[in-house]
Formats: C-alpha cells, structure tokens, sequence
C-alpha cells in the first residue's frame, strides 16, 4: 500500500540503502547516548553524601559504598560524583559484574591504571599483580570506582592491594546488594517477628554498607542470661548498641508492669527527675527527654499505645506507649547484672528485695517491705497496684530517696 503511493506522498527509493548494521548502530547510539553530569538529573542529595564523604580530609585509604538492588540509580550516582576527580593524580572505573574473577579484576586494575605491555600482563601470577599495585598506588594519590559490585566479600579478598596506603586515596563500590549478609542477619532472628523489627531498628541507625552490616552481624554471638533464648542475641544488641545516653532510659522501662501503657508525658517528667536528661533550661530539657522517646520508638524498642490529636514531633506525638515483655526481659536482665533496678511483686520470690538505686514494687506489699536494711541506698521508688502506703518510715529511712511514684496510691499521712 505505502510503496504503491509513493509518487503520491514524494517519496524516493535509493538503490543504496542504509546497511543493517549501520542502521543497528545508529539505534543504539540513539537508545544510549553517552552520559553527561551536567545532564543526570535527580539524586542530587545523595550524591553530595558521597562527595562529602570521599573529600572528607586525612592521609587514610577511605572506601565509600553505594548500595542497593539492580535498577535504583547506583551508577548514576556514581557518574554524578565522579567529578571529584579532581586533586587526584591517577583515576579508574572498573566494572566487576557478576561472577568476577579476582585475578582478572586485578589485570583490569593494572591495565586501567599503570601502562605495562599486555602479554606480560597475562602471564602475571596474583601475587605479582598485587605487588606491582600496591608498589604503584602507594606513590599516586588515586580515586578508584569499581562498579557493579556482586560480592559480598570482594573488598576483603582484594585488601592485600592496598595495604600500608596512607595518602588521602578514596576508592568507591558501587555495590548491588547485601542480599547474603541480610539473610544470615535474618536467620538470627529464628523468624520472630520482634527479632526482625527490632534489627530493623538498629540498622536504620547505621551506614547502608557492607562494613556496617558485617559489624552488626558478628557481633550477635553476645548475649545476656534471659529465660527465652529465641531471639537474645538480637535484643542483646539492641541494647548494646544505643548510645550511652539512652540506655538508663531504656532500662527504666523495666520498671513498669508488663504490657502496661505508660503515659509519655510521665516517663519524661521521671526521666528527668532521675538526671538522665541534662539541659540549660526547662523547654530544652523537655525537648531532650522528646528526643530520646522519639529515638527509642524509630529503634522499634517501645509501641505506641496512643497518639496525641496532633503533634510537632516525628512520631507524630506519642501520648503513650507500652513495651515488649522480650524487651522488658531484658531491661530487667541488663539491671540486675548492673544492679541499675529491681522489680519487686507477685512474680518475684527475693525477699526483701534488693536494689542499690531504683525499685518498683507491684501489688499491695510495700508496707512489709523492709526497706531501710535491703535497700538502704535506694534513689527512687515506683508503686503499682499498691493500696495504701506509709510515707513517714520511707522517707525517715530512706536518706537517699529523691523520687517516689505513688500514684493511685491510698496516702493517710504526707512527711514535711
């Protein structure tokens, strides 16, 4: 039909057509033009990240990791901060794909960086061609990308490259996944799905790279003495992990009753009266002990029970929260061990019960407790399900009292 109106609509048959391959190349010219810096768009708060992190200033070897699966812009990121190039006085991009052969990577290494003649490459054993790069690299400050990484372990087999390479030098991985080192993190959570949230919590607190993700895994052997051991390893960590300033607040939630719903605006107010958050003045200090429930929360370390109707904070204002019995185990666990708080109720079977600075009492026992001769030193003390409670003796006796939570609490007499 079109060739028989083709007088019609003006059109001319050559008797040289465009060859095939010619018309396949140009096709894929078209389909993939060669990509310019200027001309990325997107992704510039991640690469400026990188950037930071690979101009950061020192004499020691960085390596930087891009991670993530096939398809979310890895190399495009890497292209986009390979401009930082400049200062450096040799450069190479590498890419190592699927299934790499370290030998070959290393002759890839070599031929991208030192000029050496090709046969005399491929007759080089391993050991040769780590020393020719380590003897070269340690004289070039360079900037290496090596793209497409598979494996987990590429960085620990081609480490004997640069050793001893202390001259500001930055290399960069462009890493596929961490698909093999995410599920042995996995297997340790013995498919609790508490064990899941909570890693997932701590690893949304760390650097999304292989590095990190190893730290984590072999540090999972560490464990507390807790009655279940499904899943101690992970909640072990989870502790161990916070910054200092965290775990007196975390350990306080041991106190509470199991599945009770604790009130934000109480823990914070206890926090603060027990010192755990320091601050120049009141709104500074209320904002800190905020911050700090915040940060216990995205550590999937306490549920929200309820939310205020609006709030400024992150987790939309958590009006009160309740902790897991696991995770309660084992604040109360890290305690004892550290004789930070004793529990002290129906469960319990110590008696008097001991503890050096903070002590809750469940059920209407308090009065029987003879506090002064088991607790001498006690800071504070926290009352639940009490019916009645004799103010005079405990503060006689108690010289180092400084805070008493007796809500609900039948009092008769108050002490000056």
């Amino acid at each position: 039909m079109i060739f028989s109106n083709k007088d019609r609509y003006g059109i001319n048959i050559t008797s040289d057509p465009v060859p095939i391959k010619a018309l396949e190349k140009r096709m894929r010219r078209d389909i993939n033009p060669k990509i310019n810096n200027d001309e990325i768009v997107g992704f510039d708060d991640d690469a400026r990240r990188v950037v930071r992190q690979l101009t950061a200033l020192g004499d020691e070897l960085r390596v930087v990791t891009i991670v993530g699966m096939g398809g979310l812009g890895q190399t495009t990121i890497a292209k986009k901060v390979n401009n930082v190039r400049v200062g450096f006085e040799c450069v190479a991009w590498v890419s190592v794909g699927q299934n790499c052969q370290e030998v070959k990577l290393l002759r890839e290494l070599i031929k991208k960086i030192i000029p050496c003649d090709p046969d005399e490459l491929k007759k080089m054993e391993r050991e040769k061609l780590e020393e020719n790069l380590n003897v070269y690299l340690k004289n070039k400050r360079f900037f290496i990308v090596m793209d497409d990484v598979w494996e987990d372990g590429l960085w620990d087999s081609i480490k004997p490259v640069f050793r001893d390479i202390r001259n500001g030098s930055r290399i960069l991985f462009r890493s596929r996944s961490l698909g093999n080192m995410g599920k042995q993190l996995v297997e340790k959570c013995k498919g609790l799905p508490l064990a899941v949230v909570v890693l997932g919590g701590l690893l949304s607190k760390k650097a999304c790279n292989a590095l990190e993700w190893k730290r984590v895994l072999d540090t999972l052997d560490w464990r507390f003495d807790l009655s279940t051991k499904d899943c101690s390893e992970v909640l072990a960590l989870s502790y161990r992990d916070m910054p200092e300033y965290l775990k007196p607040c975390f350990l306080y939630l041991g106190l509470f009753p199991g599945k009770a719903e604790i009130q934000s605006s109480k823990l914070k107010m206890l926090w603060i009266a027990e010192g755990f958050v320091t601050g120049n003045t009141r709104k500074q200090v209320e904002d800190i002990a905020e911050e700090y429930l915040e940060e216990l929360y995205e550590r999937s370390l306490i549920q929200v029970a309820s939310k205020k109707s609006c709030g400024r904070s992150r987790t939309c204002g958590i009006k009160s929260c309740r902790i897991h019995d696991l995770l309660r185990d084992l604040a109360i666990a890290v305690s004892n061990e550290f004789e930070f708080l004793s529990v002290f109720g129906n469960q319990d079977t110590e008696f008097p019960p001991k503890a050096r600075r903070h002590l809750s009492i469940h059920g209407d026992v308090s009065n029987e407790v003879p506090l002064h001769k088991s607790s001498p030193s006690l800071r504070s003390l926290l009352c639940f399900d009490q019916m009645q409670l004799n103010l005079i003796p405990l503060v006689e006796c108690l010289t180092f009292l400084r805070v008493i939570d007796v809500q609900d609490v039948d009092i008769g007499v108050l002490p000056q």
